[in-house]
């Protein structure tokens, strides 16, 4: 995210705007200062003094200023970043959910499957049973062809 810092030191205030590039949206703004300072010089460095007096504290002012607009940016980029990470949390516990009932699925079909098999199993069974039935069946009836062969001569 681009963010602009706008400032102006001046000698009545200092005024600080910490915006939104994309949006334009206002995050901060901080002004200090708001009375006029004056500048008298009658005598040697006291126009110097006269500033250092009030600059000082300016300085000072502009240095907190941006303190707070850097700490304001650095709350802004974790309330982003937490935003962030909430969202991939959401996401993530809605996967962990399609796993999960993928699972269930995949449960049920195996289940289905074991099923399938063991009726296949009993059905293999029956079959060769009904096999061995029909072999049996069979040997009868050539035994009563043989007989009734054996009987005719």
């Amino acid at each position: 995210m681009a963010l602009l810092l706008g400032y102006d030191v001046g000698s009545s205030s200092i005024k600080a705007t910490l915006i939104e590039a994309e949006t334009g949206k206002v995050l901060v703004t901080a002004t200090l200062s708001k009375k006029e300072q004056t500048v008298e010089e009658n005598r040697e460095h006291a126009a110097f003094w006269k500033i250092m007096k009030w600059a000082i504290p300016i300085f000072v002012s502009v240095l907190l200023t941006l303190a707070v607009i850097f700490l304001t940016l650095y709350l802004h980029t974790l309330t982003n970043f937490t935003t962030q990470m909430v969202e991939m949390k959401v996401e993530i516990e809605q996967q962990q959910k399609e796993i999960a009932e993928l699972k269930l699925k995949i449960e049920s079909q195996q289940q289905k499957l074991n099923e399938v098999t063991e009726r296949t199993t009993k059905n293999e069974v029956e079959i060769e049973h009904l096999i061995g039935r029909n072999i049996q069946l069979e040997n009868l009836v050539e035994k009563q062809s043989d007989r009734k062969r054996n009987h005719r001569k």
